[in-house]
């Protein structure tokens, strides 16, 4: 009898390993962009995009599947780096949401931060500021996340409905947006935020014609 309850045993527990594995491992291809992220427009009314210039060097989200890494200025020679990554499908031993891809670099401590709220179209979204230090040099950054059908997505939030999405092999595509200048002063940082919110405001609304997710 207890031979045939250890053998019980062991099918009930190679099918639990098999369930969880099969619905841990989203199935499918993915989600697809709508376009060609290479084909952004390089003119955003005000906004020009420059070639060289100070530009934010980021890890790009991983793997890179899609991503374009671009310097915009406007008409007062303002400049501001725009990133944005997108994967189309969860990968196991990434963590989408993790610090490093939102810092500038190894070398950039985080020094403030901050969240706030940006009319796009017809809605309101969630951004988060943080500004970076290293030696005398500071780099603001302005982020957000669109997740699956959850749309704008806020990075603690989004790390447990990315992982719950996938383990119930749901939609578990990601795109990470990210808005950055650099300056010289902790003073400057108001005015840098009031700058990210123009350029987003521009910027956004052009970004449901690219990734799969509205505004």
């Amino acid at each position: 009898m207890a031979v045939i309850w250890n053998r019980w045993a062991i099918v009930i527990t190679l099918l639990v390993i098999t369930v969880l594995y099969v619905r841990f491992v989203p199935l499918g291809e993915g989600t697809a962009l709508r376009k060609d992220l290479s084909l952004f427009p390089a003119d955003l009314d005000e906004w020009v995009q420059i070639k060289g210039g100070e530009t934010v060097e980021f890890d790009a989200l991983p793997p890179a599947e899609f991503y374009i890494s671009r310097t915009y200025k406007n008409n007062k020679n303002e400049p501001v780096s725009l990133y944005i990554g997108y994967r189309g499908k969860f990968r196991h031993g990434v963590n989408v949401f993790g610090g490093r891809y939102i810092a500038p670099g190894k070398n950039w401590e985080p020094n403030d931060s901050s969240d706030g709220k940006i009319d796009v179209g017809r809605r309101s979204i969630r951004i988060h500021d943080v500004s970076y230090k290293n030696g005398n040099n500071y780099v603001l950054v302005t982020y957000w996340y669109f997740m699956g059908d959850q749309g704008v997505m806020g990075k603690g939030m989004g790390r447990i409905k990315y992982a719950v999405s996938a383990i119930l092999n749901q939609r578990t595509d990601v795109a990470l947006i990210k808005v950055s200048s650099t300056y010289h002063s902790p003073e400057e940082t108001g005015r840098h935020k009031a700058l990210h919110l123009r350029f987003i405001q521009e910027m956004a609304p052009r970004l449901p014609e690219f990734l799969p997710y509205e505004l």
